[in-house]
């Protein structure tokens, strides 16, 4: 009688309750297809309606198709979290672990690529990531989850019931340890990449601080005239203007909307934009537009 009442492939116990790390796992996975599926599809239509195409437009549309893809497969998840402990056959068991796998390993190359792409686009400009690169590292990136994921079949089975390793030994270990030595690569390259990225774009700015001044408007902008000449000083790094004699009045200026910002170069003379620009001495620089000259630097 003990035996005729026995439930053999429980998916709740005797109370009607889930264990707690299932409800916790189905929780989750809820949350995440009630986000993921309407930001993908909003990220996706944003940057297809592009006209112009990057590389990085590329990539973010492959990341968010992917994304798409897993935020899709959640449903199946909490279905295999419900019937943790119902299975049958092991082709849903292998198939619920190869995809997860995949998944997991095309978006950690992904998320490597996107960091390559932007070292090469701010570290190396001269070496840009194209659209076709960019589709090709794509398909690279889909060969090799491939080639980590499909193995994973043979590793899971049922056993009582429950979809888990069935393998041991070399067969177990081997696999395991090359996709978790590549996934921890990729992660590790991409956090390089980024501090790269991060420590180029700071050299830039203190370079910008320290030498780059714009010649645009600016209320703290001194000016005196002499020789038929416009002389603005001002501190270095504060924003300058350069305004023709006819401009200013008196010994001051008055707005123009016609000025254009004008960057100081680090090198000792320099013709930009049919600006000549003169490095005098350390933190101070000459500013010739025409008959107009402006001597940049400490006052």
């Amino acid at each position: 009688m003990a035996d005729a009442t026995k439930i053999p492939y429980p998916i709740l116990s005797l109370e009607g309750h889930l264990e707690p790390y299932q409800s916790w796992m189905i929780v989750i996975l809820t949350i995440v297809l009630v986000f993921g599926v309407p930001g993908n599809v909003l990220v996706f239509a944003v940057y297809y309606s592009k006209t112009k195409k990057t590389s990085t437009h590329v990539f973010i549309l492959t990341m968010a198709i992917l994304d798409m893809f897993i935020t899709i497969f959640s449903i199946a998840r909490i279905v295999h979290w419900l019937y943790e402990s119902s299975y049958e056959t092991p082709y849903k068991c292998q198939g619920y672990q190869v995809f997860g796998s995949w998944s997991e390993f095309f978006s950690a190359f992904m998320t490597t690529t996107i960091a390559a792409d932007r070292y090469f686009q701010i570290c190396r400009p001269h070496f840009p990531m194209t659209i076709k690169k960019a589709l090709l590292c794509s398909l690279i990136g889909l060969g090799i989850s491939n080639m980590f994921s499909i193995p994973v079949a043979f590793l899971y089975g049922i056993e009582d019931n429950k979809c888990q390793i069935t393998k041991d030994g070399l067969a177990l270990y081997i696999p395991l340890t090359l996709a978790f030595a590549c996934f921890i690569f990729l992660m590790v390259t991409a956090l390089v990449l980024y501090t790269l990225v991060y420590l180029e774009v700071r050299k830039r700015f203190q370079n910008r601080a320290g030498s780059a001044i714009f010649v645009r408007p600016s209320e703290s902008t001194a000016i005196d005239s002499e020789r038929g000449q416009t002389t603005a000083v001002t501190h270095v790094g504060e924003a300058v203007r350069v305004i023709p004699k006819d401009k200013d009045t008196r010994g001051k200026h008055r707005e123009s909307n016609g000025s254009k910002p004008v960057a100081c170069s680090r090198r000792p003379s320099v013709t930009f934009l049919g600006v000549k620009i003169e490095r005098r001495s350390e933190g101070s620089a000459k500013v010739e537009v025409g008959r107009t000259e402006m001597t940049v630097g400490k006052k």
